[in-house]
């Protein structure tokens, strides 16, 4: 069931020409379905060869006021993302 669904995202990656915008909460709203899908379409992504992903994937924290702790712990979260698609893409 999760390839079949990795194989969607990555169809659907494919076939749409506009940025992806996905929301990310860092977990502090104790609801991890919405970072296991970021999560998901983060490797999904991943997945697909570089000289088949011409557009990107954003990710964008589910809002704008929190604790300067858990701030730290989404930004550590999304550096240690961006630095394993450098090691992919540059």
């Amino acid at each position: 069931m999760f390839q079949d669904i990795k194989a969607s995202l990555q169809q659907f990656y494919r076939e749409d020409e506009r940025p992806w915008l996905v929301g990310f909460s860092g977990g502090k709203d104790r609801h991890p379905s919405a970072d296991g899908l970021a999560s998901l379409i983060f490797d999904a992504v991943l997945a697909i060869p570089a000289e088949q992903t011409a557009r990107p994937v954003y990710r964008m924290p589910s809002t704008v006021f929190t604790i300067p702790a858990i701030a730290e712990m989404i930004e550590g979260t999304l550096d240690g993302r961006r630095k394993c698609c450098e090691r992919k893409y540059y």
